[in-house]
């Protein structure tokens, strides 16, 4: 009798486990306010141009490109930077003499904050352990996730090393990385074709030069 009223228990448990792991769900952190496109904004007194000719922010209509949409116009006035805010900023001494081809000051979007802990897990990111949902918080190439770039892909054809390194940059991953006071967590949008601090780390928020509001209307 003894030995039923065990196994029945652990039959009891190990359903309890299956379906704490089914109905649990993911913790998640939601950026909607963040615009995905930037748009003509007027200048004012604290803000200055800056030419654009890098496509480490593409997300698929050559964005922030200077000769498709116009000069960055570029707010000094760094008091409250926010997730979701495209800095531009200088790279790190150590790293840019090591890449002197490198271009200082750059472009990077904000994504972790002091006092937060910033996560790449299968080409998410993840903020405090929480999945950020958001439009810049996932591998993309020209602005497309895992599953549209395969859509499209599925319509032409791949060797099997382009599979692969596709396979593997959309399942990209980083250790938890804490962010500390006077700092930021910055990453380009289209990761492949940039730096940001997913290689050289964290970026004094002193280095900050501006924060970019939109393109110079015309």
């Amino acid at each position: 009798m003894r030995k039923s009223y065990t196994i029945v228990g652990l039959i009891v448990l190990a359903v309890a486990i299956v379906m704490f792991v089914v109905l649990r769900k993911e913790a998640v952190l939601v950026d909607t306010t963040t615009p995905e496109k930037l748009t003509p904004v007027a200048q004012t007194a604290d803000t200055f141009l800056v030419e654009w000719r890098a496509d480490s922010m593409d997300r698929g209509d050559h964005d922030l490109y200077t000769q498709v949409h116009g000069m960055l116009v570029v707010s000094s006035n760094v008091s409250e930077l926010q997730r979701g805010l495209i800095v531009y900023y200088e790279v790190p001494p150590q790293f840019l003499k090591e890449n002197p081809n490198l271009l200082s000051p750059t472009l990077g979007r904000v994504v972790g904050l002091p006092g937060e802990t910033v996560e790449i897990k299968k080409g998410k990111v993840y903020i405090n352990d929480q999945r950020l949902d958001a439009f810049y918080g996932e591998a993309t190439k020209y602005g497309m996730n895992k599953e549209q770039w395969y859509a499209r892909e599925n319509k032409r054809k791949q060797t099997k090393e382009q599979e692969q390194q596709t396979e593997a940059y959309y399942n990209l991953a980083m250790p938890t990385v804490t962010v500390e006071e006077g700092t930021i967590f910055v990453l380009v949008d289209a990761w492949w074709r940039g730096y940001d601090s997913s290689y050289f780390g964290l970026i004094p928020v002193e280095t900050v030069k501006g924060i970019v509001l939109g393109y110079e209307e015309s």
